[in-house]
Order: C-alpha cells, then structure tokens, then sequence
C-alpha cells in the first residue's frame, strides 16, 4: 500500500470521525430562548374585541408577503371581526383567550407559545426542545397547560401566564428519554386536581398505543378511559379532549368526528361526524360554552386534504348538547375557542 494511499485512507477517517462528533452535537443540542425579533411581535390594526369567541384563519398574502390575522364573534353570529397583525407573518395557530379577556394565547409555526395582552404586551414561552405545542387556559387562574418536551421526554407544564413561570411539570411516559411517548392537550384539561389528556406511546414490539387518561395530580393515579392499539390510521381515536365546565363530561376528536365520554369512561358516544381523510387536515375540536350547554368546532366543507387555504374550506359551528342544533356561525375559519368570561362576571 503506497504512502500517498494511506494518507488517503487517513484523511478519509479523519473526516468520519469530524462528521460523526458534528452531528452527535446537532442531536444533542436544542434550541432555547431566542430572543424577539420586531417581526415576531404582534401588532394589531385595533384592540382585541370583547367576543365570546376567537378563532383562527388563514394568513393574508399581501405584497408578495404573509400577514397574520384573527377572527373573533359572537355565540349569537353578531359582532364577527377580523384582527390584522401589521409586519407579522408567523400566523397564530389554536389562538385562546384567557377568562379575564386580557390575554390572547396563541401557537405559531415557529415552536412558540405567545401571548399578547389587552394592552398589547407580548410574552413568548418557547419549546425546551424541539416542539411545544399549543396552550390551554386553566380557567379561574392566570395559568395554562402545555404539552411539550425536554431532555426527560414529553411533559406537560404549568405555566403562569404573567410572569412565564413554569410552576408544575407533570410527565407523560415513564420511559427516561421520552422518546416513544406524546401527550396532547384540548381546550379545558385541568379541573381541580384531575388532569385530562391524550397519551401516545410504542411498546417494546412496536406497537402504538392511543389512550384517554385522567390523572389525579396529587397522587399521581391515573384512569384510562379509552385506549386503542395497532397502526396509525386505525389508533388515531382520540385527539383534543377537553372537560365540560362542570367536569361531567368529555369531549374529544376521533377519525371520524366529536365523541362525548363521562369522566368514569361510561357513555361513549358520537355528536358530531367528519371524516379525517387526510392527517395533515385540521382535525375538528371542540371548545365548550361557559354553561356547557354548547360546543363550538369547524367542520371540513370539502374533501380534507391539505391545503394551503385550510380555513376557506372549514366552516364553523356551535352544537346544542341537549338538543342536538347545530347553528353555522362562520365561513371560513379553523380551531374556534369558546372564551369563559361569563364565569367570572357571574
């Protein structure tokens, strides 16, 4: 072997070894705070309206850019207005609104929890990791929920709204690295001391599992309401839960619509139906009125495929729980959040 051949060889090693210490750092850091850019922070045309509920939409594209915007309304259909984000193109993703009124919660595809406040003050909570998912108001506290992961895999986090204070972490999985396990939250997950939400996981033979879970927080016992196993189109069951505002029921998204369930796993059944053709659809999910006696969600007004313009093919509407009425209340518009003011001013 000649001289010249072996260095070649050297040189090749070399450069593995450079490549393999490169990406072992990219695995093995992940983004934290960044700071705020003047294009991530909010700045609406007009305040935000008092409505009873907010709503998502698609971006404007104006001038060969992106431009966020909000819908709000009344359960009634009255008062529907739109909000324009100046110079912001990040959209706002499954937007909320605290109980005071004070604070829009919202997600955008920039992993970031953001919220903007009645006066127009923006905190940012950003992902521990690679993802934090979207926020859900614990009503009658100026806290919120979300699901999100760190180095010890997937939690879901406390976190007071004013300050950023992360005040509780409670895990999903019991695996140390995460790594099989997801938790997904809905629109209402805390009641007292019962924690309601969605768990993913792979077992040892690979197999996905899809649960509805209720933990008590203080003792750390769960109940598992529903759980379904095998491959991703047949376990996707059970998405966006949320407790009724009495904690009597549940609502949560299926592949084929909104399914109402009892906290002790007992009357299952289905409201609304959509099939969810397409995984990179919205999924309807429903938002409660403060009396309960409503759901608000979008349904898919064509085939559900994905598409750019998702909320002109989505339409929105309330859904009596006794009755069975369903009322449209808007064309146009994705992820609808009932706002829970009248418990306050009651």
């Amino acid at each position: 072997m000649s001289k010249k051949f072996k260095l070649i060889i050297l040189f090749v090693i070399l450069l593995l070894i450079a490549l393999c210490v490169w990406l072992n750092s990219c695995v093995r850091q992940y983004p934290g705070p960044s700071p705020i850019k003047i294009s991530d922070i909010p700045e609406f045309d007009q305040p935000i309206p008092n409505r009873d509920i907010v709503f998502q939409v698609d971006r404007l594209y104006i001038d060969e850019q992106f431009i966020g915007q909000l819908g709000f309304i009344n359960a009634d259909g009255s008062g529907e207005t739109y909000l324009i984000a100046k110079d912001f193109s990040a959209g706002f993703i499954e937007p909320s609104l605290t109980d005071d009124g004070n604070m829009l919660l919202y997600y955008q595809r920039k992993y970031t929890v953001g919220g903007i406040d009645s006066d127009g003050y923006l905190i940012t909570f950003r992902g521990d990791r690679y993802v934090i998912y979207f926020p859900s108001p614990i009503h009658g506290t100026d806290e919120f929920l979300v699901a999100s992961a760190d180095e010890n895999g997937w939690i879901i986090k406390r976190i007071q709204i004013a300050s950023g204070e992360v005040i509780e972490k409670y895990p999903v999985g019991m695996k140390p690295d995460g790594s099989d396990y997801f938790g997904e939250l809905g629109t209402n997950n805390l009641i007292d001391i019962e924690l309601l939400f969605v768990r993913w996981f792979v077992d040892e033979d690979d197999v996905l599992y899809n649960e509805l879970v209720i933990r008590n927080i203080s003792t750390g016992i769960e109940r598992i309401l529903l759980q379904y196993k095998g491959d991703l189109e047949s376990v996707t069951r059970i998405m966006k839960p949320a407790f009724s505002p009495d904690g009597s029921w549940i609502a949560y998204t299926s592949n084929d619509g909104i399914y109402m369930i009892r906290p002790d796993g007992s009357e299952n059944h289905q409201i609304i139906r959509q099939e969810i053709i397409n995984y990179s659809w919205w999924p309807p999910a429903a938002s409660w009125s403060p009396d309960g006696e409503w759901i608000v969600y979008h349904l898919a007004q064509v085939s559900p495929f994905y598409s750019r313009d998702q909320s002109k093919d989505s339409n929105i509407y309330k859904f009596n729980i006794e009755t069975g009425e369903e009322v449209l209340l808007v064309q146009g518009g994705l992820n609808p959040y009932w706002h829970w003011l009248d418990i306050i001013e009651e």
